[in-house]
């Protein structure tokens, strides 16, 4: 419910620093809080369910896209397509409809720019490839279709109303269903005054934390503030039926031994 200027100047008091007036004032408490915000604010969210960062989106899979021209020089096929296709190299697409039936299949592609990328085949098919709905589709190998995540998307919680299985990476979904699907995961990009009054508290703790040895000196603030933390941590969790979610790897430099009275009260 704060403003991510007031939970600057929260994480700032709690360490004795003076307050800033904007989160992008030209003076070393801004700066050093800025440089680590987004990062502190995205482990945050990433470990806990928060109910305020879950959304529900309809997404599609990507599109077919039509292919103008595929050649070959020996085993290297040229694909040119009718619009843009922006794929990367190292994408698996499958190709379809060609004929000679050799240009079919799904292959790793290279040199993807545009309208045009190249693959290779096993062996040179006897003669250019031609057909009247020749096509392409990024694919994921595994599974069928590719899913683009949203642009805010931080973590997938999983699919709606779905026991289909997937995959999914940094950029993409993938899965067998060829319609859409219905994406339940945490987002990144929240409106600021969205989150909940927990969640101030705990990125402001978080945030002193991190920022304590640079603009106090004194290293062992930062332990004080993290057995703070932690208490807050469990604390919410344990008032918060939903059982907020942990992630191990984000404790492992604060490991229960460390701070045995925080976990005690």
């Amino acid at each position: 419910m704060a403003t991510q200027l007031q939970i600057y100047n929260l994480a700032l008091t709690m360490i004795g620093s003076k307050t800033v007036t904007s989160t992008s004032q030209d003076i070393q408490e801004a700066i050093v809080l800025t440089d680590v915000y987004d990062h502190i604010r995205d482990m945050l969210l990433d470990d806990f369910s928060w109910k305020f960062a879950n959304r529900t989106t309809k997404i599609f899979p990507e599109s077919t896209i039509d292919i103008s021209t595929i050649t070959h020089s020996d085993t290297t096929v040229t694909v040119n397509t009718t619009s843009n296709h922006g794929y990367s190299d190292e994408f698996l697409v499958r190709i379809a409809n060609v004929s000679p039936s050799d240009y079919n299949g799904v292959f790793p592609i290279t040199n993807a720019s545009g309208t045009q990328f190249n693959y290779v085949l096993s062996e040179s098919p006897d003669s250019n490839g031609s057909g009247s709905d020749m096509t392409v589709r990024h694919t994921g190998g595994k599974f069928e279709y590719v899913y683009t995540l949203p642009s805010d998307h931080l973590k997938t919680i999983g699919l709606v109303d779905s026991d289909l299985p997937y995959d999914v990476d940094e950029t993409y979904l993938y899965c067998d269903e060829p319609s859409y699907i219905f994406l339940r995961y945490v987002q990144s990009d929240m409106t600021v005054g969205d989150q909940s009054i927990s969640f101030d508290w705990l990125l402001a703790l978080r945030l002193a934390a991190e920022v304590a040895p640079k603009l106090t000196g004194d290293r062992r603030l930062k332990s004080e503030l993290m057995q703070d933390f932690i208490f807050w941590s469990r604390h919410f969790m344990a008032k918060d039926h939903n059982k907020a979610l942990r992630n191990k790897t984000y404790y492992d430099e604060y490991e229960e031994s460390d701070f045995p009275w925080a976990w005690r009260r």
